[in-house]
């Protein structure tokens, strides 16, 4: 539970660091750069999400709550 919130924390703490460092360099290929590593970081912890999410509702092992299904 506490890595549902803390999680999320650190993302806008590093996106807020991130923030700093281009304002404070003020340089444009910087702020690409940082662009670049900020859209990489929020799509990986989406993913992170979602699997969590996927791994939950399957009860953590696979899809199949560990119900056989029958031969056909």
């Amino acid at each position: 539970m506490a890595d549902q919130i803390i999680a999320p924390l650190a993302l806008l703490l590093f996106l807020i660091f991130l923030g700093f460092l281009a304002i404070y360099i003020g340089e444009l290929d910087l702020w690409i750069i940082i662009l670049l590593v900020a859209m990489l970081a929020a799509t990986d912890f989406a993913n992170s999400v979602r699997d969590s999410m996927n791994r939950t509702a399957n009860n953590g092992n696979g899809g199949n709550s560990g119900k056989q299904t029958p031969n056909a």
